[in-house]
């Protein structure tokens, strides 16, 4: 059986890049080609060129872990038609989420949804493995504007407060995680424009505002505005609270997971069977019913 690594694979790049980013990408995905994030016209290229039925879509400033060379995709989901999704760990708050993540698609989907968004498939189900690390703490640039963008997905979804609260408040001791709360804060106000908004931030630190005000005003704005209870985590409190956290994929994504597999014949009813008892290990609860 097929393991990730031995899928054709696009990689997109960002203009700055983490560092071992090429290294991590060749040693773990060998058929994977790098392509530059905002090149659609290589990315469509580099698809045509790939034979494969199915693409390995790495997202930009994610890195595959090395348990990725080990994971096999389910055929009875993709025999379904469906879109796989694997979760990648945020590097500053330890989150766990399928965006960004790693996508195996049919390749024909993805030409169709570079193509035209609104004819890409959109049949996708998330896999509770983590399999890569979100790596954009490198420069205050790529912390910024994940940060913005992640907020951004969040607001478009039911039911986020906790993840809000959980990506402004964690990871103070980390890199360039200051830029990443501001990004995300200055999202949830309403703004769209990441790269506006960082051109201003940046002028305003150089002319002298200073960070921890400006991310203090921020939190006070925002947990008014929206009800939140944002609470920055001091860095040596942050370093500590790392230790000793445990994170584990959503509770939602074995729901939705078990839900995909029940009507999917007697191979799919088993695996739904396995996928509940995991859920009921890890999360204490019979899992049955699809999130909402």
């Amino acid at each position: 059986m097929k393991t990730l690594a031995d899928f054709d694979g696009i990689a997109l790049t960002a203009p700055e890049q983490p560092r071992g980013f090429k290294l991590r990408i060749h040693n773990a995905l060998p058929k994977a080609v790098l392509v530059a994030a905002k090149d659609r016209t290589a990315q469509l290229a580099a698809l045509d060129e790939m034979t494969g039925a199915y693409v390995l879509l790495m997202p930009a400033d994610v890195l595959p872990r090395e348990d990725m060379t080990r994971i096999s995709p389910d055929p009875v989901l993709l025999e379904a038609g469906y879109r796989l999704d694997w979760l990648a760990q945020n590097k500053v708050t330890g989150q766990l989420d399928a965006t960004p993540g790693p996508q195996l698609w049919l390749r024909a989907e993805l030409r169709k949804s570079w193509m035209d968004e609104k004819k890409g498939n959109s049949k996708a189900i998330v896999m509770p493995n983590i399999v890569a690390d979100w790596a954009f703490n490198y420069a205050s640039r790529p912390a910024f504007t994940a940060g913005f963008g992640y907020a951004s997905h969040l607001l478009l979804h039911p039911d986020t407060h906790i993840k809000m609260m959980v990506a402004a408040s964690f990871g103070g001791d980390q890199t360039y995680a200051d830029w990443w709360h501001l990004g995300f804060m200055i999202s949830l106000t309403g703004s769209n424009d990441a790269l506006f908004e960082y051109a201003q931030e940046k002028a305003g630190m150089t002319a002298g505002l200073k960070m921890q005000e400006r991310l203090h005003d921020l939190t006070r704005q925002i947990n008014a505005a929206l009800g939140l209870g944002i609470s920055r985590i001091e860095k040596t409190n942050a370093a500590f609270f790392r230790t000793q956290r445990f994170s584990k994929p959503d509770a939602s994504i074995y729901c939705d997971l078990i839900a995909a597999y029940a009507p999917l014949g007697k191979a799919g009813r088993a695996a739904a069977d396995h996928w509940r008892e995991a859920a009921r290990w890890i999360w204490g609860f019979e899992a049955n019913s699809p999130s909402g």
